[in-house]
């Protein structure tokens, strides 16, 4: 699998394919891009379970696919510029050293480790590994070659959870649409979230992954999601200015599932 390969896919009309591997690729290799890639390809599964159900009108799925193979695209030659970046730099050092240990006793929220080998051959060359370490607390890093890492920050897990559940289940269209929006908009506020906001965010990922769950259910359970849309509306409030669209749209869901 390398990068050429994922932009002949999607030239193809593999998308979902190739909305994988481009998954697999940046969490192996670029950590920077694979929120971006889990929302296209959360955005992906919509259209083809609104397709396959025959919700939509053909022309819509077309423009909407569209729009998703010009976005991955993009993807693809933004992914090709870093990589080509990180290999460049890599061939540059002079040092041999084949393992380290780095160790810190700090707040710390994201870690990046890179390991020089043999890859994939994803740019047809030696490539640089990147793993991302993402934690949250006052915690002693180890890092070596074996690494191992507790209390690791997880909402990208949550809001890929959130997307698939959403993305499998039959449910009023207003309320899909607003949970959808919610879903992006805490993957926004990930992206721009300090250290210190870390454990908030987690928090609210966790929150939306619980009301997506419960609200799409055939029975949802009232005081379930009456207690996730408290708790985002706490850490949206929490974390200020840059969760302004989260309440938003949490002020909508709550007008309709509390009415």
């Amino acid at each position: 699998m390398n990068i050429y390969q994922i932009r002949n896919s999607i030239q193809d009309g593999n998308l979902e394919g190739a909305s994988q591997q481009m998954l697999e690729l940046t969490s192996k290799y670029s950590s920077r891009f694979h929120n971006e890639a889990l929302v296209h390809q959360a955005r992906l599964k919509l259209i083809l379970t609104d397709e396959r159900k025959g919700i939509v009108s053909s022309e819509t799925i077309t423009i909407q696919k569209s729009r998703i193979i010009s976005a991955l695209l993009e993807l693809t030659d933004e992914i090709k510029k870093e990589l080509e970046t990180k290999n460049s730099n890599t061939l540059s050092e002079t040092s041999n050293q084949k393992s380290r240990e780095i160790t810190f006793e700090s707040p710390v929220n994201q870690v990046i480790i890179q390991e020089s080998h043999k890859g994939d051959n994803i740019l047809e060359e030696t490539m640089t590994e990147e793993r991302v370490i993402k934690i949250g607390g006052d915690t002693k890093i180890s890092a070596g070659s074996n690494a191992k890492i507790s209390d690791q920050f997880t909402v990208t897990n949550s809001i890929e959870n959130s997307f698939n559940t959403l993305a499998e289940t039959k449910v009023d269209d207003d309320i899909k649409n607003l949970l959808d929006q919610l879903l992006k908009a805490i993957n926004e506020v990930n992206k721009k979230a300090t250290p210190e906001q870390a454990e908030t965010v987690e928090t609210m990922a966790q929150d939306a992954e619980t009301l997506v769950k419960e609200s799409t259910k055939t029975q949802p359970r009232r005081k379930w999601y009456e207690m996730s849309l408290e708790g985002l509306k706490d850490a949206a409030k929490n974390m200020g200015e840059i969760a302004i669209p989260v309440l938003k749209i949490v002020d909508k869901i709550s007008s309709i599932l509390l009415s």
